[in-house]
């Protein structure tokens, strides 16, 4: 007689019959399940491979024990010669235990292809996924500083965003010096144990929007321009602001290369989203960074132009604009007293094999010399760059004052007073504040590439002590905030070269708590 199981809906029965006394058992399929497996009725057991574990009745427990077990690709279901029991394998896993039955069936004779039930979906994922491109890291040496893969994250935009994409480049300073660091940066070696030299640590998702700020937010309230554009968020592990392109590495100690890469993460990171995110189909592109990623944005933006062409291009670099100025006390060990030229001529001249130098804007180089480092800073570069960009900055930048500005050998003021003022405005007493309005003037006077009416540049330059404000700041100047009034230079409705007005003068968007 015929052995069939209960179950709701009959889906379809693929039946391999033999004859055990006379009786033949049919296998029937429950609702919604998918794909073959191959069952043998044999024993009353489940076994995971070939060791027996928790009891299991039936074979869609059996089936159930596989479906959980992430190596099973099918079971066997096995009648013993005496035809008194039946046993379950899961076969190609190598779990050790199966769950307890669920269904109910009676015995089954026979031998049967009978189909898996499917795996329950997996919860969306949270923020935005990890792109590991191990295969330029082989290909086209494009490596951090460790020698580790580059990472980007990426969330697909969606409806009339979808051919719209945002390229944000991470920040986090620089590195200077091998063994022993130049200035106050980190040594390079010292560097390339971290997340700012190495990947990885990096997880498989990222939550948040980083230093990108509103310009990820998908709330059309908060970001009305590019709330659902493509975004991709370029992990920074090269030291250099994606400016690196040293053939051979420098090794650091026995064993221990330090690369140079980061103009070829760069280029390698833009042609992913080409070929694997189809921005080769884009409409339009916006390359981003804050810090030393925003120093990134003024050296690739007309390499960006170039790389996503017919694309419309534009750029914006948030507390990027790293100013060559002189510190306020002076330095013996550069003829300039800039600390942070010296610095960036470091960088400039060890990270670079011979005259490449392609992570750096390459119209500078041709214009001033390919061996001139000064390339290096924004001021001289935007004078010849061709795409336009967006300057967001503090005309009293808290990073600039605090390791450029106030410092004499680089690092931290050595003073507290000073250290504190560097730091926060409303902490400076009359003195300090005189110099703090020195240096917001002199500033302002390295913005001319910007406020040129003959530019395509546009900016919004405020008063505040800031750094990295990720364009969530409230504060307006004529009633716009950075972010209206980079929606409304990107949509050509505004030249936007705003610089406020300065600090102590009581008519900025800022004003000193206590007049003094």
């Amino acid at each position: 007689m015929s052995v069939v199981a209960s179950r709701r809906t009959l889906l379809s029965v693929v039946v391999v019959a033999i004859i055990v006394e006379s009786e033949v058992a049919q296998a029937v399929m429950p609702p919604g399940w998918q794909g073959p497996c191959t069952l043998i009725w044999n024993n009353d057991q489940c076994q995971l491979l070939t060791t027996p574990s928790s009891a299991t009745t039936t074979p869609e427990a059996c089936a159930t024990a596989c479906t959980a077990t992430a190596e099973c690709t099918a079971i066997n279901w096995n009648r013993d010669t005496a035809g008194t029991g039946s046993r379950c394998q899961l076969r190609g896993c190598n779990a050790s235990a199966a769950p307890a039955p669920t269904w109910s069936v009676p015995d089954w004779v026979g031998y049967s292809t009978f189909p898996l039930p499917p795996s329950p979906p997996p919860p969306p994922p949270s923020g935005l996924l990890k792109v590991e491109l191990t295969k330029a890291a082989a290909t086209d040496g494009a490596v951090c500083l460790d020698g580790s893969p580059p990472v980007y994250y990426f969330r697909a935009g969606a409806g009339s965003g979808s051919r719209s994409y945002i390229l944000f480049l991470e920040g986090g300073g620089w590195c200077a010096g091998i063994g022993t660091p130049v200035g106050g940066f980190d040594s390079c070696l010292a560097r390339s144990i971290t997340g700012l030299g190495s990947s990885l640590g990096y997880g498989p998702t990222m939550s948040g929007s980083g230093e990108a700020g509103a310009l990820f937010s998908t709330d059309p309230t908060v970001n009305p321009r590019f709330h659902n554009w493509n975004v991709a968020y370029a992990k920074y592990c090269d030291g250099g602001s994606f400016s690196g392109n040293r053939s051979e590495p420098i090794m650091a100690a026995p064993g221990k290369p330090i690369f140079f890469r980061g103009a070829r993460i760069f280029k390698v990171i833009v042609q992913s989203l080409i070929s694997d995110r189809a921005m080769g189909n884009a409409t339009d592109g916006l390359l981003a960074g804050c810090s030393a990623g925003g120093l990134a944005t003024y050296h690739h933006c007309d390499a960006w132009a170039e790389l996503i062409t017919p694309a419309r291009a534009r750029c914006a670099a948030d507390a990027g604009y790293f100013a060559d100025i002189s510190s306020a006390f002076g330095t013996a060990s550069n003829p300039r007293g800039s600390i942070i030229e010296m610095e960036y001529t470091w960088i400039f001249e060890n990270q670079q094999s011979n005259n490449s130098k392609v992570g750096v804007n390459q119209a500078c180089l041709d214009a001033i010399g390919r061996d001139n480092p000064l390339c290096f800073f924004p001021e001289y570069a935007l004078q010849y760059m061709h795409t336009p960009l967006f300057v967001l900055n503090s005309g009293y930048d808290s990073w600039q004052t605090n390791f450029i500005w106030f410092t004499p050998d680089g690092g931290k003021p050595v003073d507290p007073g000073w250290h504190r003022c560097a730091q926060t405005i409303t902490l400076c007493n009359a003195s300090q504040l005189a110099q703090m309005e020195q240096y917001h003037s002199r500033f302002v006077a390295k913005l001319t590439p910007m406020v040129d009416p003959s530019t395509p540049h546009g900016g919004f330059v405020e008063s505040c002590m800031a750094h990295c404000q990720s364009w969530t700041s409230s504060v307006a100047y004529n009633n716009m905030t950075a972010m209206a009034t980079l929606v409304a230079w990107y949509n050509g409705t505004a030249t936007a070269k705003v610089i406020d007005s300065p600090y102590t003068s009581g008519k900025g968007a800022c004003h000193p708590q206590t007049e003094l």
